[in-house]
Parts: structure tokens; C-alpha cells; sequence
């Protein structure tokens, strides 16, 4: 075969391959557009309506270099919820569980009937958000449990709550020493604490459940150092229903939103010696004039409002310095879907 002749075959051949080549792309080109199944965009989601003090001025400077950023995931599931269905019956089996057995008191309320018991000293409030149990006892003083001892007989009682699957673990980081002067609970040391103030919380994806209005838990606890649960104050558990996974936020963008004034204040408390609020139960307003951020980390946001998901926010939390030198902690939120 002749040079000539073997080009000639070539390019004979090469037309074929081409044609073949041009409907191979034109087949990928017309799978990529019409044969892949498109992804729905999920429906716009509302921010969480996250309640702060009208009270307490919102912090303007924010001072990030003690911040190191997380690594989050790209995106999470939101939740739709049910609050709890509470009528009489299980009102009156909460009631049980804290040893309680009279008929209760019904008030008719905005989110719903509120029953009242009361029984030996003891105080007990169940509607469809919470339950509030207080003893007022005045038991016989026996001797102190160890801590760990106490600890467990909080664990156990909040074990044995059989009313609702609670799921709560105790939050071994918020452990506060308190004793009782003039009628109020007062901060105190390890040594000289008469009793314990514990919190408890709830997880889904690993993550924490926070509620706002000043109470980033889901239980809270004030156990006497014999073993004696004094209070008691306890989100009603809710049913997850359905859900549908959305983008988050980068932390850089919600760590920008909140330097813009874009955070949601949950509280802002100033601290004793050992670490602990000054203020136990009622919180003034305290003057802020620049935050020092040192954490910030994904929880779930539990509204009060059924309408509203189940949704992840950032928990930002800083240290600030009073003009009276006194140290402060404030905790804020910023919503973390796109």
C-alpha cells in the first residue's frame, strides 16, 4: 500500500468516527438536561421566633480573637413538632410521679389548661410547655450524701419520670453550689454548698435542645445535699414528626450576622468568684459595653410555636466586664439555616 493510498483510508475511516463521536455527545448532552431527575428546593424556612429581654440593652462590640471556628456539617434536617396533649390524665400522672395524689385546680389559659396541685407542701403547675414542681417541706436534716451520690439520685429521679419519654441527660458542665441566705438561694463553694443546682438537656443529631427566654435547658434541678429534690422545672417532651434536611449557614457568616447586631440576646448575667450568676433567679439588666466571644457551637431551637420547625441555630457564647470591674457571661443565638 501506497503512502497516498493509506492516507486516502484514513480519512475515509475518520468521517465515521466522527459522526459517531458527535451522537455519543449529543446523547450525553440530552441525558444531562432532560434525563436526571431534578432536586425539589425545600420551601423557604422562617426564622425561629426567639425571645429576648425588652430590658436588657443588646451588646454592639464584639471581639472575636479568642475564637477558634467549628467544623459544621453542610447542612441538617428540621423538624415539624407536636407539644404534649395535656388533659387530666396526664396531669394527674406527672402528678404521681412527684408523689402527689389530690384533685387538681384547672385554669383555663392562652396556650391551653393549666392544672394546679397541692398536697403537704408540696406545689405542682402542668400545662402543654412545662412543668413546675416545688417542695416546701422542711425535712429532717440526716446526714450529707457525697456529690456523686446526689447526683445520681437526680438522675435516677428523672429516670423514673414515667409520664413521657424525657430522654434527659444531665449536663455534667453546669453543676452550680448553692446555700440559702435570707430566704434566697445564694452561689457558694463545693465545701460550703448545702445544695445543688443541676441542669439537664435533650439531644437529636447529637446536638443539644435549647429553649429560649432566659433557659437554655430543658430541665433544671435544685436537690438538697441529703438527696432531697426542693425544685423542679420541666419542658414537656415533644413528638418529631416529619422532616426536611436545609444548607446552613457557614459559622464565619453567622459569626458576621452577629457582629452586624443580627444575634438573638438569651441572657447576659454577671458572675461570682466561682463562676456562677450572682443573680440566680431574676436577672436586671446588666451594663455591656463590649463581648468577648469565646464558643460557639450548633443546637436546636424548641419554639414555643407549633407552626415553627425544630431548626439549628448558633449558640454564641462571651465574657464582658461590667464599669464596676464585675465578670459577666452572655449567651446569645443566631438562626443557622441559609
Amino acid at each position: 500500500m501506497t503512502l497516498s493510498t493509506a492516507a486516502l483510508v484514513v480519512k475515509k475511516s475518520i468521517f465515521p468516527v466522527v459522526l459517531l463521536l458527535v451522537f455519543f455527545i449529543s446523547l450525553v448532552l440530552i441525558y444531562v438536561r432532560y434525563g436526571k431527575k431534578s432536586v425539589p428546593l425545600p420551601p423557604k424556612l422562617q426564622p425561629p421566633t426567639i425571645s429576648q429581654s425588652l430590658i436588657q440593652k443588646q451588646p454592639q462590640n464584639f471581639d472575636d480573637t479568642a475564637l477558634q471556628l467549628p467544623k459544621v456539617p453542610a447542612d441538617l434536617p428540621v423538624y415539624h413538632f407536636k407539644n404534649q396533649n395535656v388533659g387530666e390524665k396526664y396531669a394527674r400522672d406527672v402528678a404521681n410521679s412527684f408523689g402527689l395524689t389530690t384533685n387538681p385546680r384547672v385554669e383555663n389559659t392562652s396556650i391551653g389548661p393549666q392544672f394546679f396541685f397541692n398536697q403537704d407542701n408540696l406545689d405542682l403547675a402542668v400545662n402543654k410547655i412545662e412543668i413546675r414542681f416545688k417542695n416546701y417541706k422542711a425535712k429532717p436534716q440526716t446526714t450529707p450524701k457525697t456529690e456523686g451520690e446526689v447526683l445520681d439520685i437526680a438522675r435516677n429521679f428523672i429516670d423514673s419520670l414515667k409520664f413521657a419519654n424525657l430522654n434527659l441527660k444531665l449536663d455534667n458542665t453546669r453543676i452550680f453550689y448553692l446555700t440559702i441566705e435570707t430566704q434566697r438561694y445564694k452561689s457558694t463553694t463545693r465545701d460550703n454548698a448545702k445544695y445543688y443546682e443541676l441542669f439537664f438537656n435533650s439531644f437529636i443529631n447529637d446536638l443539644p435542645i435549647l429553649t429560649g427566654n432566659n433557659e437554655p435547658y430543658l430541665a433544671r434541678m435544685i436537690i438538697s445535699k441529703q438527696g432531697n429534690i426542693l425544685e423542679a422545672h420541666i419542658h414537656n417532651p415533644v413528638s418529631i414528626l416529619d422532616n426536611q434536611t436545609y444548607p446552613l449557614k457557614k459559622p464565619t457568616q453567622a459569626l458576621n450576622e452577629l457582629m452586624a447586631g443580627g444575634g438573638k440576646l438569651i441572657s447576659a448575667e454577671t458572675l461570682d468568684e466561682q463562676g456562677q450568676s450572682i443573680e440566680l433567679f431574676s436577672f436586671s439588666p446588666v451594663d455591656i459595653n463590649k463581648v468577648s466571644i469565646k464558643k460557639i457551637y450548633l443546637a436546636y431551637f424548641l419554639s414555643e410555636k407549633e407552626n415553627e420547625m425544630l431548626q439549628p441555630v448558633y449558640v454564641f457564647v462571651g465574657s464582658f466586664t461590667t464599669p464596676s470591674n464585675k465578670q459577666g457571661e452572655v449567651t446569645l443565638y443566631v438562626p443557622a439555616v441559609k
